[in-house]
Order: structure tokens, then sequence, then C-alpha cells
């Protein structure tokens, strides 16, 4: 292969034939962003027409696995890895990336004869019959080797006008989080270029960021362990690694942490905690970053317990009405109580008794109102599980700084 060949773009073929379940044939990105600079007051509306965008080190990066919830099924199926910035409550995308089994020869196969058929459209009738012929016997050879085997697999760059109903789970990482995502792209991208925003320069306490490709690496020798891992699992397509297994791995790499929470299920075909509309790379509602999970913090027993509390309060949050205006207030309490609570020295237990006693009297209305509830709910429950959670956190720290 030529070096132009290695670094050209893949043409993208409509009404492809359907692949393996799991695995989305999607649109390539579009390469051609605009360069117009984005700044913290930059209306949503120029989102469109990213180029160049301005952020600050505490500005709130994140990482967030996607799936779509509408479409044909491998549209449905197909999961991603978003990387952003939050700017006035919007996420702006600046690294979109998913695995696809469109580089396997078979797969290829069944491109080349969809595109065939497609072209003859209603004439040559005995072709049309040949090639649907070759092309059911191809897709029987892929569906066993994709289950048995694996089929050849690459990561690839998505667009980042982000359009549908997609379902997603985000997480909240820091700019050195973002440049540490930003280090593995040359080790996983292969037959295709991958772009992403990354900075180049820096002006006072701003970064500037621009979309632009990697190099090529030519071996793994400045990888570490966990990149060859990923580098290697994302080079095939198996139901035991799809691209939410590689999404996952990805996160859990950019996190560093060891396993992200069982609330994200592993299988592609299950729908992530909150689905929104998105628009141009824009969600038509509230966008939901969790914290960094509590195993990211190497915290004693009696602060792990703690995060874990309130970490899993805010899943289970999301679990009924997540779009209420209740439940966005919850949830950014909790997160400000969690980000306090993690940043408390380990030991220091009168502070993080303090920390929740002030938490539980300014958030008093919030954390007490009780949510759409059912007829036996209204009967029987009378403290909200937000409030129950809280008390149970300073009861328990009481008892510590008792003994």
């Amino acid at each position: 292969m030529t070096e132009k060949t290695k670094h050209a773009k893949t043409e993208r073929i409509p009404n492809q034939p359907s692949a393996p379940i799991g695995i989305a044939l999607q649109e390539s990105s579009n390469q051609e962003d605009d360069q117009e600079e984005i700044t913290s007051t930059t209306e949503t509306e120029s989102l469109p027409q990213l180029g160049r965008i301005v952020v600050n080190q505490q500005d709130e990066f994140f990482i967030a696995l996607g799936k779509k919830t509408s479409g044909n099924i491998n549209e449905r199926n197909h999961a991603f890895i978003m990387v952003g910035v939050m700017k006035e409550g919007k996420p702006i995308l600046l690294g979109r990336l998913g695995k696809t089994n469109r580089v396997d020869p078979d797969i290829q196969t069944l491109i080349r004869l969809g595109q065939e058929v497609e072209t003859l459209g209603k004439t040559n009738l005995t072709r049309r019959i040949q090639l649907k012929g070759k092309i059911l016997k191809t897709e029987i050879k892929t569906c066993f080797k994709n289950c048995f085997f694996g089929t050849e697999s690459e990561l690839e760059e998505e667009s980042l006008r982000l359009y549908g109903s997609i379902s997603y789970a985000a997480y909240a990482i820091t700019f050195e989080q973002y440049k540490q995502f930003l280090r593995i792209i040359p080790f996983v991208q292969k037959s295709q270029e991958i772009s992403c925003f990354q900075p180049v320069d820096t002006q006072d306490d701003k970064i500037i960021l621009e979309k632009k490709g990697f190099p090529y690496a030519e071996n793994l020798n400045d990888a570490n362990t966990q990149e060859r891992d990923i580098v290697a699992r994302a080079c095939y397509l198996h139901p035991n690694n799809t691209c939410r297994h590689t999404g996952i791995d990805l996160i859990e790499y950019t996190l560093g942490i060891p396993h992200l929470t069982d609330n994200i299920s592993r299988q592609f075909f299950v729908n992530l905690p909150v689905s929104a509309n998105f628009s141009w790379g824009v969600p038509d509602r509230y966008f939901y970053v969790f914290p960094l999970p509590p195993d990211g913090y190497p915290a004693d027993e009696t602060k792990k317990a703690i995060l874990t509390k309130i970490f899993r309060r805010m899943e289970n949050l999301l679990k009924k009405d997540p779009y209420s205006e209740n439940t966005i207030q919850k949830f950014e309490a909790l997160k400000n109580l969690y980000n306090e609570q993690a940043g408390i020295p380990d030991n220091d237990i009168e502070q993080a008794l303090k920390s929740i006693r002030i938490w539980k009297s300014t958030n008093h209305d919030v954390i007490c109102q009780l949510r759409a509830q059912s007829f036996l709910g209204k009967l029987f429950v009378s403290t909200s599980s937000t409030k129950a959670m809280a008390d149970d956190i300073e009861d328990a720290l009481e008892r510590d700084l008792v003994l």
C-alpha cells in the first residue's frame, strides 16, 4: 500500500448491504469544517461551522459512549465514542470514533456486490439473481466468521455533526485526560487518518484547539501495555469484542479506571442511561455529565464508600423522569456534593461531615422533593431517596467520628 493510498479516505457507498448484527456501516465524517473561532460566548447556532475552538484548562471536558436509538438494525446497534467540552451548558464535540469491520475482505465483497445490484436497477434479472445469491452466501460466511472467529475491524473517525436520537453516558475528564485520549490515536488509526481537535497554542489561561489529523505510529514501541491491548482489540470484531467493548476500553483508558460502572451494559443492543435528539452535534435537552467514577480516586475505605453511595444515587436518579426540572436539580446538587467530598483529604471525617450537613441545608428544598409517584408510593413514601442517602452518609460519619 502506497503512502498516498494509506492516508486516503475510503469512499462511502450508499445503500450498502447489511453487516452482521452489532456492526454499523456509518456515514463518514465531514472533514470540511469552516475555520471559525468559537469562544464561550458563541451562540449554539454557530456550532456547525466549528474549525477552531478556544477553551480554558478549567472547562469541563468529557468523554461519552453513544448509541443511536433509531435507524436500521446496524445503526441502532452501533456504539461510538465522543469527546468534547461543555460551553454554556451545551456540549461541543471535539472528536468522535467508532469501530467498523468495513475493512474486512468479506464485508468489502458485500459492499461491492450490493453496489453492482444497485447499478443494475430493474434490468438484467438473471445477473441480479446471481448477485443476490452471492450476497446471501457471503452474508452467511461473514456471520459465521463473525460469531466464531471475528472479522477484521478498525477504529475510524465519525462526523461531529451528530444527528438523531442518541442514548449516551458521559463522564467528566480534565484537559490532561483529554490529551491522554489524544495520545492513543496514532496507535489505533489504520487505513484512514483520524482527526480531532488538538491544542495548537496557549494564550494566558486559554488554549486554542484546531481540528487536524495525527501522524501514523510506525510501531508500538512507545505504547504502554494497556495501549497495546486496546490496539489489538480494536483490530477485530466479535460478539465478545464489539464496538461497545472497544468504546468502554477507551473510556477506562482515558479515565484511568480498571472497570467502568456496571450501570453501563456491555451488550451492544442495550440502550445507555439517557437519550436526547441531536442536531448538528447539539442535544435538544440537558446533557448529563457524570463525574469521575469512584474507582478513579485513590481514597480510603470511608471516603470510597461515600463517593460510591453518591455516584450510585446519581445513576439511579436518571432511571425515573430523567428530564424533569427536579431531577436535573438533584443531579447537579449531587454532582457538586460528590466533587466536594472527592476533594476532602482522606480520614478528615470532620470536614466530610461538615460538608454533608451544609449541603443538606443549602439544597433542602431540592433534595426533599418527591418526584412522580404511584398511588401506593404517595401512601407509604415520605422521604426522597436522595434525602435518605444524605441522612445515611451523615449518620455513618457521626459514628466514625465518635469511634
